[in-house]
């Protein structure tokens, strides 16, 4: 082999080396090349020796890892309702729990998941559709990381038998042979309109009952050609779109002129027979049941939806009208289909602060009148707030006094709540959609948010961009919602170029150039003039 040919690398040095040049990098060798060289900077050839360096040998690949597998089994979906179901699996060994599901083959509504490890699952899809077909598929993976899913199920919501909210803040107000009806339509997707029965007897029971005054999705209605010194009886009942009424809400009015309207007629109030206690107070669509504190008074967050309901068989069989009263507003509640329960869906106020409320059980027949007394408190949103949204990153820089600084704000914060699992011993995601919500949720224009919870203990992750995040401190609460003030800290803005140019220093700077320009050129006319000086000299 002519190793002459081979390129090679050389670095004359002018006392004696041995140098060292790698090639062939791309052969299967590498061929390492001794090279000496003399005093004078010649190349002695004969010295050249190659030095055939073996490749090392392979390195065998790692045996494949080998998972156990993991199976899937006795899948089910349970409870199965208008708007929700319940979808049950077992794995053989501990998982994750994670259900997609659509109305289609793409899956394209979503997915729910749950990362804690178990053997039994349980997932439970919410705000549903009624008499829908739906399909789902199921992935579940191990501590190992194996992983295994389904093929694609289906189930079929019930029909529709919830009925809306009643609609709120219906009013009546009376003017010349004529009385202006007002309210608001409640918040259920499904909702269609609202049907208003009139009656100059009592409050119409039913959607059936009285005189239809109005049908239709809009919220005023003005009433005319009425009889002066008449008492007209309101009840207003919001349906959705597979027909069902909501429990109705009621109001009343005397049209002009009058000069003594006539009484609403009220049975004499008798004994308290039932107790507050007695019904049933339920929020975030039935899933949480609200009790009073010690001084008998419930707490709501503003524009709840509650549901309020009573057993049949805790009221006498001759009952003629059930009717909560909160604050100046009146609602019905009428038995439900199944007949077990007298019920109705209310939206709370939106105004803070006590209120009373009335359930009043009127027994015509029996020309009597048992009045349940108690309080709602209504109480504020919580609020993520900035005490440093208006400041410009000068003022950032400088102390400034807290007094100088009013609270803003802060729009589209992301509140992600944990809680705490007692079984468990681990902090999990709360999961809102078994309570028809959603986790996490952004705050509204005004910095407010707000969870519906059942009892336990919390902790909320608040982020946003500009904003250094923050983790709450844990607690416990006892009022079914989470309405804690949050304070985030804004981070300085990064100061434009402008802001970053320190002008009393580039000051200073040019000043000294300056200085020195002068000294220089001084020095150099100096020596110019001698130089000159010297040659005419000469």
């Amino acid at each position: 082999m002519n190793f002459q040919n081979f390129p090679k690398i050389s670095i004359k040095i002018r006392s004696l080396i041995i140098l060292f040049v790698l090639l062939g990098l791309l052969s299967p060798n590498f061929l390492i090349f001794a090279e000496t060289q003399t005093l004078s900077g010649s190349v002695n050839l004969s010295a050249l020796v190659p030095l055939i360096v073996p490749p090392l040998p392979p390195i065998p690949p790692y045996p494949p890892v080998s998972l156990p597998p993991l199976k899937i089994s006795d899948i089910q979906v349970l409870e199965i309702t208008d708007s929700s179901a319940l979808i049950y699996w077992k794995t053989d060994q501990p998982a994750t729990s994670q259900v997609i599901y659509g109305k289609t083959v793409e899956l394209e509504i979503g997915t729910i998941s749950d990362a804690s490890l178990v053997g039994e699952h349980r997932m439970r899809l919410t705000g549903l559709e009624a008499s829908t077909w739906y399909l789902f598929q199921i992935k579940s993976r191990s501590q190992p990381g194996a992983e295994a899913r389904t093929g694609i199920y289906n189930f079929k919501t019930k029909t529709d038998i919830t009925p809306p909210a009643n609609v709120s803040d219906f009013t009546a107000t009376a003017g010349i042979r004529e009385i202006q009806l007002s309210w608001k339509n409640p918040p259920d997707k499904d909702f269609k309109g609202v049907r208003i029965m009139r009656s100059t007897k009592y409050f119409p029971l039913s959607p059936e009952e009285g005189d239809l005054v109005y049908d239709g999705p809009d919220e005023n209605y003005l009433d005319k050609n009425l009889t002066p010194c008449v008492r007209y009886y309101y009840t207003a009942f919001a349906y959705d779109t597979s027909g069902n009424f909501a429990s109705g809400a009621v109001a009343s009015a005397v049209p002009l002129p009058c000069l003594v309207p006539p009484p609403i007629p009220v049975p004499p109030v008798e004994i308290e027979v039932l107790k507050i206690t007695d019904f049933h107070f339920q929020i975030a669509q039935k899933t949480i049941a609200i009790l009073p504190d010690p001084l008998n008074v419930f707490h709501f967050l503003p524009g709840t939806i509650l549901h309020i309901s009573i057993e049949t068989e805790k009221l006498p069989k001759v009952l003629k009208t059930i009717m909560v009263v909160i604050g100046d507003k009146s609602y019905l509640l009428r038995i439900g289909d199944d007949e077990n329960f007298y019920q109705a869906g209310i939206v709370l106020p939106l105004q803070e602060g006590l209120q009373p409320i009335y359930i009043l059980v009127l027994n015509f027949k029996e020309g009597t009148l048992d009045k349940i007394e108690g309080n709602i408190l209504i109480e504020p949103f919580g609020v993520v707030k900035s005490q440093f949204n208006n400041l410009t990153s000068k003022q950032l820089n400088r102390e400034v006094k807290a007094a100088e600084i009013e609270p803003e704000p802060v729009y589209l914060a992301k509140v992600t709540l944990y809680q705490y699992d007692e079984v468990s011993g681990d902090w999990e995601e709360f999961q809102a959609l078994k309570y028809s919500q959603r986790n996490p949720i952004y705050s509204n224009p005004e910095g407010q948010y707000g969870f519906l919870v059942p009892r336990g203990k919390y902790f909320a992750q608040v982020e946003k961009e500009n904003y250094e995040p923050l983790k709450t401190k844990e607690f416990a609460i006892d009022k079914n919602f989470i309405n804690q003030d949050i304070i985030l800290k804004h981070l300085p803005p990064v100061p434009g170029l402008l802001e970053r140019i320190k002008w009393q220093k580039i000051g200073i700077i040019l000043l000294l150039l300056v200085i020195l320009a002068y000294l220089i050129w001084r020095d150099i006319a100096y020596l110019i003039w001698r130089w000159r000086w010297r040659w005419q000299d000469k």
